[in-house]
């Protein structure tokens, strides 16, 4: 007969009395059998038995020195069914849980080879601490690690699809998902080192797709875990085969503070956002070691298919490091959502690459990369092609991506060359995305990329506008992916962004810069001015290194404005210095119609995109004298 403490304390408040509730019963694992008294599976009864107290069931088994205690399991465990069970592995003698730079000594294993899954807990409140958990499913199918049912339920300090040891190949690997939960509240890992579960190797011997931490439910927690990796994290050869974590609902944290970090390296993809809103993937080291600085890599590194997710945050340690993908750092395949403060392509410190293929991969609608609000901006630099690649739907797209405060092909100082092997921004298709800001303090830093700036491949009414760019291996921004378009009468032809003609520089002095464009009849134009210091590329049309000024002008019947414009930031004699045009879609006025002076209505209906769209290219260079 197993040991049992009941301790109850009775508090006398006057005449009246009040009974605490019972706590800690503790039950205690005595040996290694697969049932019978003294067994896990004994225990697990009893504490199902025993309602309305805190069981706890701790390990005493006998056998010293390094070798673990394997539990070989015959047949499936009991389901865990009664709230406030923990289960805590770390009580048997000679186990020690994680330190900084140290793994767990751990003691218990439990060998699910012959069972469906290693261990299931229906039940709310419960903590499962300090097991080894592997090879669930091997011969029986179905293979999930643990599995919880319930909110409020904590998993800290475990290894799933392990060994126990420190060494190990992938060849102890639950056939499913390492961890499944489902419920609300729960909490997988911890802001310690000690909470660190290790949850890796899953679905690789045959292949399943096998996620490592699989979440259905709302406002649940994975903090502090290392996923798809050792425990130390210095090796991604023993991912999972599916993704590190996989989210399905709402208000869900994966990472956190900066202590809170998973290390989720070597899977099939780092982190899905399978469905659901309000979902937050903050603080993570996404495809590197432990340190940030090595690459372990991940097929894809953050997927997201449903909308209004964020990935990162605007506050110092939300961001993320999404590196070393195979494929994508970061797809957005769905609308609304938010990408803010992340280094992607980079190491930790934003100042070596670790690529992706391509950076942030879009294809849905509304998406924000970067923002206005303090550490808002990712560094997307290193990676081997774009930097950021927009594939939204063809046709009218009434909603594009907005791109703000970025450092695209430099590091994290935004002066340093750290650039993507080819555009630093590519738009494939669809329309009114904008690239910068009209306060040019939010334009992105597009720097030393091996193709373009900005490549409008095709789409409309996609605004360029307020950012620096500078020293790319091609154009700044080109229309059409054919290198530098020639401006033709009254600007009638069609094509990306309607193939904007570009103004003309007549004359360009140290506080003002003349200029001319040819552009389309009654059209209301932003024109924005460029310095680019003594040097323009080999085309002759320059880029846009610093932000000189901007006006806006109407063209008249026959497409035509001329002005002088005073420069905010005054330019240095022999400077080169260059314009765009953007369409402004905010004021315009009837067909045929002249505006008159002054300020004009909007129009109705209004426009889905207000304000600057379909930007040119950049002009001939100018030198001011």
């Amino acid at each position: 007969m197993l040991s049992k403490t009941l301790v109850s304390t009775l508090v006398v408040l006057g005449a009246a009395a009040y009974a605490a509730p019972a706590q800690a019963v503790n039950y205690v694992v005595q040996n290694k059998n697969d049932a019978g008294a003294g067994s896990l599976r004994d225990a697990i009864n009893q504490a199902n038995a025993s309602a309305g107290v805190v069981d706890e069931i701790h390990f005493n088994i006998p056998g010293a020195g390094p070798n673990l205690h394997v539990i070989h399991l015959a047949s499936d465990l009991p389901t865990v069914i009664d709230d406030q069970i923990d289960i805590r592995g770390y009580s048997q003698p000679g186990a020690v849980k994680a330190a900084a730079g140290a793994p767990a000594v751990m003691k218990i294993v439990l060998d699910s080879s012959q069972v469906a899954n290693g261990l299931v807990v229906e039940a709310d409140d419960t903590l499962i601490r300090g097991l080894v958990v592997h090879t669930a499913g091997t011969v029986a199918g179905d293979g999930v690690g643990v599995r919880v049912v319930g909110s409020g339920n904590r998993l800290e300090g475990n290894y799933v699809g392990l060994d126990g040891f420190h060494n190990d190949t992938f060849t102890h690997g639950n056939l499913g998902d390492g961890v499944q939960v489902e419920g609300n509240d729960n909490m997988v890992g911890g802001n310690t080192p000690e909470d660190r579960n290790v949850i890796s190797a899953n679905g690789k011997i045959a292949g399943t797709d096998a996620d490592g931490v699989s979440i259905i439910g709302d406002d649940n927690k994975v903090k502090g875990n290392a996923i798809g990796t050792d425990p130390l994290s210095t090796t991604g050869q023993i991912g999972n085969d599916g993704a590190g974590v996989r989210v399905e609902g709402n208000g869900n944290l994966v990472g956190g503070s900066a202590f809170a970090a998973n290390v989720i390296s070597g899977n099939g993809t780092g982190v899905v956002v399978a469905s659901g809103e309000d979902n937050a993937i903050e603080g993570n080291l996404i495809g590197t070691d432990g340190t940030g600085e090595v690459d372990l890599g991940n097929s894809l590194g953050v997927s997201i298919e449903s909308p209004r997710n964020v990935v990162g945050g605007d506050q110092l340690f939300d961001g993320n490091v999404i590196a070393g993908s195979t494929g994508d750092g970061v797809a957005l395949l769905s609308d609304w959502n938010t990408v803010e403060s992340n280094k992607i392509g980079t190491d930790v410190w934003g100042e070596d690459a670790l690529p992706n293929a391509s950076g942030i991969r879009v294809t849905g609608l509304g998406n924000v990369i970067g923002g206005s609000n303090g550490y808002a901006g990712n560094v997307v630099s290193g990676n081997l092609f774009d930097g950021i690649k927009i594939e939204q739907p063809s046709g009218f797209a009434p909603y594009g991506t907005s791109v703000l405060d970025n450092y695209i092909g430099t590091a994290v100082n935004g002066t340093d060359p750290l650039p993507n092997g080819d555009d630093g921004i590519s738009i494939i298709n669809g329309g009114s995305s904008t690239i910068g800001a009209v306060d040019p303090e939010y334009g992105n830093v597009i720097a030393f990329n091996g193709g373009d700036g900005v490549n409008v491949v095709a789409g409309a009414g996609n605004s360029i506008i307020g950012n620096s760019i500078v020293e790319n291996d091609d154009l700044g921004i080109d229309l059409a992916d054919d290198d530098v378009t020639v401006n033709d009468a009254n600007d009638v032809d069609n094509g990306a962004n309607s193939l904007q003609n570009h103004p003309e520089i007549t004359g360009a002095g140290t506080t003002t810069v003349d200029w001319a464009l040819d552009g389309r009849p009654f059209t209301h134009y932003r024109i924005e001015l460029y310095g680019n210091g003594s040097s323009c590329d080999g085309s002759g049309h320059g880029e846009g290194e610093t932000f000189l000024g901007s006006t806006y002008a109407w063209t008249d019947s026959l497409g035509e404005v001329e002005d002088t414009t005073a420069l905010t930031t005054a330019a240095a004699v022999g400077d080169l210095v260059t314009a765009t045009a953007t369409v402004d879609v905010t004021l315009q006025p009837a067909p045929g119609q002249l505006p008159s002076p002054g300020p004009q209505p909007i129009p109705s209906p209004i426009p889905l995109q207000l304000g600057p769209a379909a930007t040119s290219e950049f002009s001939p260079c100018v030198p001011v004298t």
